[in-house]
This record gives C-alpha cells, structure tokens and sequence, in this order.
C-alpha cells in the first residue's frame, strides 16, 4: 500500500509540474507576442486626432471710418470717410450707410476713428466745444473790399491768419500806417466770404466790414479790442503747417510813394526769412504726418484687438 501512494504521489507531482510548465509556456509566448506588437507600433508614426472645435461666425457690418483727420465744425463728405467691416457689437453708436453724408464733425476726428453718433451730428457744434482751453472766441470785424476780401475768399474755419491794421500816424495826418498787429490767429468762424463749391466762385458782402471769429489769449483780445475803430483790419492767409511768428516795423505809405523800389527792396531783403520758414515748414508737416500715423496705428491696434476680444 505505501508503494502505491508513493507512485500516486509520484504522479500528481509529475501533473502539477506538467501544468505550471504549460502556464509558464502560454505566459512567455503572450509576451514575446506583445513585445512584437510593441516593437512593431514603435515604427510607426503617432497619430493623435485633435478634438474638432467649431468655428463661431461673427456677424459684421459696415462702419464708416475717417480716412484723414476731421475738423471739429467739417462738413463730412463721402471722400473724408471709407466703410470697413467691423464685428456688430464693437462700435454700437456707429452712423449706418445713409446717416453720415452730411452730418458735421461735433469734435475733431482723428484719421482711422470711427464716426458714430458721439463725434457726429446734423447740426454744426457750439462754438464752445470747439474752444482750445485757455483761449476766448473773440468776434470782430475785418474790412471787406467790394466783392472779395483780402484774402480772395478762400479763408475757411480753422485756417490761421495775420491780421494787419492800416491806420492814421500820427492821428488827422492823413499819413497812413500798415502794421501786423497779430500772427497766426486761428479762425474760428467765417461768415460768408467763402469758396461756393458748387461755382466755384466767390460771394462775400460787398463794401462792408465782415464779422469774423477768431480764437484769441485773453491778452491778444484785449489788445484787439483797444485797436476796434482804430482804423482798417484786414487778415491775410497762412499756409499750412507755417508758425513762424517774425518781427515788422511796418509800413508808411509816403514811404512807398516816395521810393516805388521799397517793395521790391523789401521783397529781396525777406527772401531769406522766407527760406528759412519753408525748411521750418517742412520739419513741422513731417512731424504733424508722423503723428497722425502714430495716431492712425493706435486707433486700428485697439479696433483689431477688440475684434480679436469678439473671436475669442
């Protein structure tokens, strides 16, 4: 009997072995084909499929935007503005496609802004808002020769002029003075002796004072009041970008008729101040050119980043 539990013994040892062994078997060949795959997906390219995001659509509209600066007080024309498409709810007060021909700038407009109800409207805006601070609106009159003035009508709001006195020197002399009294005054209002753009010609009250408006320091105002009555105040028109302030003894008429070459002598003697504000000239429209650019870049910058801010 114990010979035949030793040989069943014998034999379930012999079968456990047999099996672990054929565990151990399937075991390795599972791994050896695993480690296949991996070694075979290794040589292959990763591929991760990015999460499909849908594109938001932006609904946009036209909104008109200056294509140069605006003058508070300027009529707006259609060749001042140009429409581009903008996000619907960037610009809320915008003018639509047929509010802005027309309209008056209420403030300046710089070049690149957007014209909208704010800076816009149908009537021309209060003299007071056009006002640099610290200066005064001062209305006074300037002598109108018959048809024209002394500038052909072409003086506009906003331009800057001299402004000369023809007076008696001494008083009941009858010798008469022609004087600058003021340099590069800003017009603020010009009544009726302006360019009629429609004839191109020029209508202005003829044979009469012309009440113009001009923006003045208290200081200046004061002296041009003393000089109100005085005699005959004339402007004469700047160019752009000219601030050059010169000093002038002014003129006797006896001189002229005693000595008919004193213009020319004159004409000769400021040729060469003349030069020197022309180069002046020049450095000023470069400079007031780099600044609207300046400006222009600013104003697109923040209405990119604001439609960027609607895409997000």
């Amino acid at each position: 009997m114990i010979l035949g539990a030793v040989l069943l013994g014998v034999v379930a040892v012999f079968l456990i072995l047999s099996y672990i062994s054929k565990l151990n078997s399937d075991s390795q060949a599972k791994l050896d084909a695993l480690e296949a795959k991996m070694r075979e997906m290794a040589g292959r390219p990763v591929t991760v499929e990015a999460p499909k995001v849908e594109a938001v659509k932006v609904s946009t509209r036209k909104v008109a935007y200056a294509r140069m600066k605006i003058a508070a007080g300027q009529k707006i024309s259609s060749e001042l503005y140009e429409f581009k498409d903008t996000p619907d709810d960037l610009i809320n007060s915008s003018l639509k496609e047929n509010e802005i021909e027309g309209k008056f700038a209420r403030k300046n407009i710089e070049m690149g802004e957007p014209i909208t109800t704010n800076n816009a409207s149908d009537k021309l805006p209060l003299m007071s808002m056009v006002i640099t601070p610290g200066y005064r609106a001062m209305a006074m009159q300037v002598w109108n020769d018959p048809a024209v003035n002394s500038t052909g009508g072409w003086v506009n709001d906003g331009d800057k002029v001299d402004l000369i006195l023809t007076y008696e020197d001494p008083p009941q002399s009858k010798q008469m003075r022609t004087k600058i009294m003021l340099q590069n005054v800003k017009v603020l209002f010009m009544p009726g002796a302006q360019r009629n753009e429609e004839s191109q010609g020029v209508f202005s009250a003829a044979g009469a004072p012309l009440t113009v408006t001009f923006e003045v320091t208290p200081e200046q105002a004061e002296v041009l009041a003393s000089l109100e009555g005085f005699g005959k105040m004339r402007m004469i028109l700047r160019g752009n970008y000219d601030d050059h302030i010169g000093k002038y003894n002014g003129v006797y008429t006896t001189e002229v008729i005693q000595d008919p070459n004193l213009l020319q002598k004159v004409a000769t003697k400021s040729e060469g101040t003349a030069a020197e504000v022309a180069k002046k000239v020049e450095i000023n429209k470069a400079i007031a050119v780099e600044k609207e650019k300046a400006e222009a870049a600013r104003t697109k910058k923040k209405a990119e980043e604001g439609r960027e801010g609607l895409n997000q």
